[in-house]
């Protein structure tokens, strides 16, 4: 498996394509396998639809569940234009990672695929890097085990992490917190790759 680390550094030197306003993807293929990044500078922020209008990403889910609406609307907005890569039969495994609100993107990118190729659920790794939370709701069983092969990487001293700060948003997959206790808290505007880089050489 590509480590953490180089996934981000890869991420970090990457040329974007932007289909839509201040988000964009990467991707490459290396054999049969499928590496797919996304980097977004923000999505959009409702304090009202935060709290009461939470979107089911499919109409027919066998387990429902709910989103962030912000997060839901750059990734369709995105899905047309990379579409047909992630429905390739070329394709035989799958690597998603976002940094910042891109993480959210990359859980979403994530998520479609598990449900849309389900033979290929073992060969699917998802990282998001510094992001704030997408999940919406109670986290059953069985939903959990969609993300059991996506990790969440969340800076100590990083402002995202933490937002939303609204209830009944949470984190999927596994949790990695890095960085050193009492660091110097960062505006979100100050937040830089390369502080999580730093931080994952030490992991």
């Amino acid at each position: 498996m590509t480590s953490l680390y180089s996934l981000l550094l890869e991420e970090s030197q990457a040329t974007y394509i932007y289909p839509t306003e201040g988000c964009g993807y990467y991707t490459r293929i290396c054999g049969s396998t499928l590496y797919i990044f996304f980097c977004c500078e923000k999505y959009e922020r409702s304090l009202l639809k935060e709290l009461f209008y939470h979107p089911a990403p499919y109409k027919n889910m066998e387990k429902r569940w709910r989103c962030h609406y912000g997060a839901l609307k750059i990734w369709k907005a995105i899905l047309p234009y990379i579409k047909e890569q992630l429905l390739s039969d070329k394709i035989k495994g799958i690597n998603i990672s976002g940094f910042g609100y891109g993480g959210a993107v990359a859980m979403l990118c994530h998520e479609y695929v598990y449900f849309n190729r389900p033979k290929l659920r073992a060969y699917i790794f998802g990282s998001a890097f510094g992001s704030p939370k997408v999940f919406y709701g109670r986290l059953q069983y069985g939903l959990a085990m969609r993300w059991k092969s996506f990790v969440f990487v969340n800076g100590i001293s990083d402002p995202i992490v933490k937002s939303p700060r609204i209830l009944g948003y949470r984190r999927v997959g596994k949790q990695l917190t890095i960085g050193k206790a009492g660091d110097t808290q960062k505006s979100a505007a100050d937040r830089d790759i390369k502080d999580y880089l730093n931080d994952l050489t030490f992991v």
